[in-house]
């Protein structure tokens, strides 16, 4: 069985809290972890009004270091209790947007690594997959092959002649093996949905997507990029589409027209539940 509680996204259910960020809880099996921890206190809060403990995770994983996935940190932390937290040794790395005017906005994870040390993080650094339980994998550092799928220009980090765009080689993303295929679980998807859905395919052998749930980074992709990525997955045989975060309006439009009753707007409060192992 496969329960994911969607604990913070752009939008909300009655009763939930909404911000510009994500964060789920999973249990998969035996595991239970959380993925993201939203840009605030906002997942914390939308935790405690489900009727569920998500207390003692068996990791939390950071699919990389915006603030609007890693800002919650802190305050999971001290909803948890100690844990392990499964990152890129670039998530630290500082991170600007110059989308605004051209001014750098810093963007970076709002704390140092002592700090969340302090506060309970036990990090595991990994650039490679990673096997956090049987069937739940990590994809480590995702390969980037198609022509079309490219980082954000407006995202930078600092070098020493200024400001340089950023390769994001820290966006991390898991796949749940199940019976029915792989189970895919994004954060912002920076290096391509195509690139990450390949990367799995090839790591694991299984080639069927039973689903993907998360950020496709799709808010500014033209729709000749959200077609190719539509007849992509359409090629994969996904069963399930399940879109958050910085999908953006437009693509998830598309996405509902292409995919029809298979596509979920996910949102904070909901919870989604698989009957697959």
């Amino acid at each position: 069985m496969l329960k994911i509680h969607t604990l913070c996204e752009n939008t909300a259910g009655f009763g939930f809290l909404a911000e510009h960020g994500f964060s789920i809880h999973v249990s998969f099996r035996d595991t239970r972890f959380w993925l993201d921890t939203g840009f605030t206190n906002v997942a914390k809060k939308n935790a405690q009004r489900y009727n569920t403990d998500f207390r003692n995770p068996d990791a939390i994983i950071l699919s990389h270091g915006h603030v609007d996935h890693t800002g919650g940190l802190n305050e999971i932390l001290r909803h948890t209790g100690p844990t392990r937290v499964l990152a890129h040794p670039e998530i630290f790395q500082r991170r600007f947007t110059t989308r605004h005017n051209n001014a750098m906005r810093d963007i970076g994870i709002p704390f140092s690594q002592s700090q969340l040390e302090s506060a309970g993080a036990n990090f595991q650094f990994v650039t490679e997959p990673f096997t956090l339980a049987t069937g739940i994998i990590t994809s480590g550092e995702v390969p980037m092959h198609t022509p079309f799928e490219r980082i954000d220009e407006g995202l930078c980090i600092l070098s020493d002649n200024g400001p340089i765009p950023d390769p994001l080689a820290d966006d991390l993303s898991v796949a749940l093996q199940t019976d029915s295929g792989l189970f895919i679980l994004v954060g912002c998807a920076h290096r391509g949905i195509v690139n990450i859905v390949s990367h799995f395919q090839k790591l694991t052998g299984e080639n069927r997507v039973y689903a993907i749930l998360g950020g496709l980074h799709l808010s500014r992709a033209s729709d000749s990029h959200i077609s190719r990525v539509i007849s992509f997955l359409k090629e994969t045989g996904i069963q399930k589409l399940a879109c958050s975060h910085c999908t953006g309006f437009h693509a998830s439009a598309q996405l509902a027209s292409a995919f029809g009753n298979d596509f979920i707007l996910n949102h904070s409060g909901k919870k989604l539940v698989f009957n697959l192992h």
